[in-house]
């Protein structure tokens, strides 16, 4: 009696060169999608409440999104991707001046200057029809008001531009994330997609 034991390595290799052919572009969509989730993830906790005194809490969720990869096109995408509050986010992450759409930035100040909702329940061109009026300070600046029974009381603050300063770091901790997981996430769901594979 005999037994014979025999090596079928090329048989073995062409079967592994199949298997990475097909799991290797599902693996890798995967793991963007894991990493990408995970990197929206650690922006929406950490990285707009350290940044900001967030007053709306759900904001970050709604400007971060993510666009999934897809076994055709090996790429996520994490950011503002409805452009919610893209203009706002650039300024905040880079830099920079704000400059008006028209004449003025309308700041507010008072009572009104820590009430984020002002501009929607009482924005300057709603003070300026109910009998609001602009009066010119002697250091020279501009200042709405609006009369309310006997007093007046300063609601806008106009200013010809706006220095923002960078507080988000966006980028910065969105690629730290990726770089903390992607080869985890990878070897994860290759080591699955071999498992799995017929």
């Amino acid at each position: 009696m005999q037994i014979k034991v025999k090596s079928n390595l090329k048989g073995f290799s062409r079967w592994m060169q199949s298997i990475h052919k097909k799991q290797v572009p599902f693996a890798t969509m995967l793991a963007l999608n894991d990493t990408a989730f995970y990197a929206r993830n650690k922006i929406v906790k950490e990285t707009y409440p350290e940044a900001f005194e967030l007053k709306i809490k759900r904001f970050p969720a709604l400007v971060t999104r993510v666009k999934k990869a897809s076994k055709k096109k090996l790429e996520a995408q994490v950011g503002d991707l409805k452009k919610i509050g893209l203009s706002f986010l650039s300024l905040h992450e880079e830099g920079g001046t704000k400059l008006p759409y028209g004449r003025s930035i309308a700041i507010p100040i008072g009572k009104n200057e820590n009430k984020r909702n002002l501009r929607k329940k009482n924005p300057p061109t709603k003070v300026m029809a109910e009998k609001g009026f602009i009066i010119k300070t002697k250091t020279g600046k501009r200042v709405m008001f609006k009369r309310k029974g006997e007093k007046l009381e300063p609601q806008y603050l106009l200013v010809p531009k706006a220095v923002i300063r960078k507080a988000l770091d966006f980028y910065k901790d969105g690629q730290q994330a990726v770089q903390a997981v992607f080869q985890k996430n990878f070897e994860n769901r290759f080591y699955r997609a071999i498992q799995t594979a017929k």
